[in-house]
């Protein structure tokens, strides 16, 4: 993808609408908006600020009203607002798009466009009315008809997912997201035992792929839930799941070490738990995260000495963060320390004064008049 984009940026001053929108489609595709800016790749940089130049060259020619330059803002805005949640760029990027479809109510492009703004805006009943209404006009790309799943699914209308689904079930040997999807649905349908073999058919297929290990043994452990007493003990499997999805990821993912020490907590108690907690902290997590997660495993133990240890660490590296602060909050509140849980989210409040904020901020009765 990268080296087409190339050859098409050898013409990115053409005066030709039709052929800059497909470049920066094209672009879209390879510039991510998952990374923040100081983590992009040189080649991210380099399309990114093609990107905006092509962008505006599509208004130039098309004029303030030109559809295919609004259609462009607004993915660009959708871009974006994955980057930054707080941005208000989704907002922007629904109004816009609400002129295009009205302007072009049968272009597929735009009403696909459409779906995924409403869906990224957390409006899930309106991105499936778009999308349908693309698949309607003719859409019969699998990314339209995939978000049209994941929607319906979302929505709870399990049935109407899963028809759905059958246009591209058959993809799903092809593509780890469509796997994913896949297994998910027959989870919300009650086929926990299929969707360990979906997960376990993943996994064959793509054994690199931390995500995909973490999914099988986060389903194996939903099965486990349900299996009957003297069948296979999956516990087992999704520790071995667990510990590869680390190994992959080389111990920089965040959400696999939340789920692992949680597992490792429930099913394998303090010695090993403990273990693990020493890996954490040779990770190359940030420190701030290594002293939030192995908190975290202390608290799941009931550990509640060690957990304020780590969290009082932490405080020290990062003396106001919020995070830290609520943390340990919650590791003396936990353990009955009142006072000191109040103290920890005031570090100049005194015992005393916490004391007295406790007993309900009254001072003992006193006769009106006393000296």
């Amino acid at each position: 993808m990268d080296e087409a984009c190339r050859i098409l940026l050898a013409a990115k001053d053409s005066n030709d609408v039709a052929y800059l929108f497909l470049l920066a489609n094209n672009l879209f595709k390879v510039v991510s908006a998952e990374r923040v800016r100081s983590d992009a790749t040189p080649s991210e940089n380099e399309f990114a600020s093609a990107l905006k130049e092509v962008v505006l060259r599509v208004q130039e020619l098309e004029g303030p009203r030109g559809i295919l330059g609004q259609f462009l803002v607004a993915a660009d805005l959708l871009r974006s607002s994955r980057a930054d949640t707080k941005s208000k760029n989704l907002d922007q990027a629904t109004k816009i798009m609400r002129r295009v479809v009205d302007a072009r109510p049968r272009w597929v492009e735009g009403l696909q466009l459409a779906g995924d703004v409403r869906s990224a805006a957390g409006d899930a009943e309106e991105a499936v009315s778009f999308y349908r209404r693309a698949i309607a006009e003719g859409d019969t790309r699998v990314i339209t008809v995939f978000q049209l799943t994941q929607q319906l699914s979302q929505l709870g209308r399990f049935t109407e997912a899963e028809s759905e689904f059958q246009r591209i079930a058959h993809l799903s040997q092809a593509s780890r997201a469509i796997s994913e999807f896949a297994i998910s649905l027959e989870q919300r349908k009650g086929n926990d035992a299929r969707a360990l073999e979906l997960a376990r058919d993943t996994t064959d297929r793509y054994p690199q792929d931390s995500s995909a290990w973490l999914i099988r043994a986060q389903t194996a452990l939903q099965q486990q839930a349900i299996a009957e007493e003297g069948g296979p003990n999956l516990v087992d499997e999704a520790e071995e799941c667990y510990r590869k999805a680390n190994e992959i990821s080389k111990g920089g993912d965040l959400s696999i070490w939340i789920a692992y020490l949680r597992f490792s907590a429930r099913f394998r108690g303090p010695e090993e738990t403990e273990v693990l907690v020493d890996q954490l902290r040779a990770s190359p997590l940030s420190e701030k995260s290594r002293g939030l997660l192995t908190a975290q495993a202390y608290l799941s133990l009931r550990e509640y000495p060690k957990a304020v240890a780590s969290l009082t660490s932490a405080s020290k590296a990062f003396p106001y963060d919020i995070d830290i602060l609520s943390a340990l909050y919650e590791a003396y509140r936990l353990s009955g320390q009142g006072s000191l849980a109040l103290a920890a989210l005031d570090p100049e409040l005194g015992a005393e004064e916490a004391d007295f904020l406790l007993d309900g901020g009254e001072e003992d009765d006193v006769a009106f008049g006393a000296d």
